[in-house]
C-alpha cells in the first residue's frame, strides 16, 4: 500500500496506514483508533467481543487490520455495528483531509469508469 501524504489539523504532515488517498487526490484519515481511545477500548480483541455482541462474526486478523490500517473494503454489517458501538454516524468513522497535492495525475481513465459504472440494486444481477 502506497502512503499517502495530506496536511493534518495542525498544519503538519500526516502519513501512514490510517490515511487513504483517492485517486482523484482527496485524503482521508481513518478514526477508528481516536473512537476506540475515546471510548477506553485498548486492544482488537476487546473490539473484537463487542462487534460479536452485535452480530458480527469477524476474525482476530480482519479485526486487527481494521484498527491498525484504513480499510479499502468496509462492508454495511462491520460499519453500522461500530456506529452502534461507538455511537457515532458513519461520517464520523473518516476525518475529509481535503485535496492534497498527489505524485501523478489522477487517471481520466478510473474517473470515466465511475462515470459509467452501473448501479447494481441488492437482488439484481449483473
Amino acid at each position: 500500500m502506497a502512503q499517502a501524504t495530506a496536511k493534518n489539523d495542525a498544519g503538519g504532515t500526516a502519513r501512514g496506514p490510517l490515511v487513504r488517498t483517492m485517486p482523484w487526490g482527496q485524503a482521508v484519515r481513518w478514526q477508528l483508533p481516536v473512537l476506540m481511545a475515546n471510548a477506553q477500548i485498548r486492544f482488537a480483541k476487546q473490539l473484537q467481543e463487542l462487534l460479536t455482541a452485535q452480530g458480527v462474526k469477524i476474525g482476530h486478523s480482519r479485526v486487527h487490520e481494521l484498527v491498525t490500517q484504513a480499510p479499502t473494503r468496509l462492508t454495511v454489517e462491520v460499519q453500522f455495528a461500530l456506529c452502534r458501538i461507538f455511537d457515532c454516524t458513519p461520517s464520523d468513522l473518516w476525518l475529509d483531509l481535503g485535496q492534497v497535492a498527489t505524485d501523478h495525475e489522477p487517471d481520466p481513465a478510473a474517473r470515466q469508469r465511475l462515470r459509467g459504472a452501473k448501479v447494481v440494486r441488492a437482488g439484481e444481477f449483473l
